[in-house]
């Protein structure tokens, strides 16, 4: 299988991974070392905000696209 000659390359020094769910799979079905897969998650972390500042936010969206409450 290619992508198994691939992964197991000695050229391929790290690779990247979208998920822990990818890091997990490549680990256990390809046995590489955790060292070697680099986690690049593919979502934006953002911070948790208040209930105060999302009904903020909410009520000022509302206003710019004229939806009633």
């Amino acid at each position: 299988m290619l992508e198994h000659r691939t992964l197991s390359d000695p050229r391929v020094t790290r690779i990247a991974a979208v998920s822990r769910y990818v890091v997990d799979q490549l680990q256990r079905h390809y046995g590489l070392d955790g060292q070697k897969i680099e986690l690049v998650p593919n979502a934006a972390v953002v911070a948790d905000v208040g209930n105060q500042q999302k009904q903020s936010w909410r009520c000022a969206i509302r206003r710019a696209f004229g939806v009633p409450e």
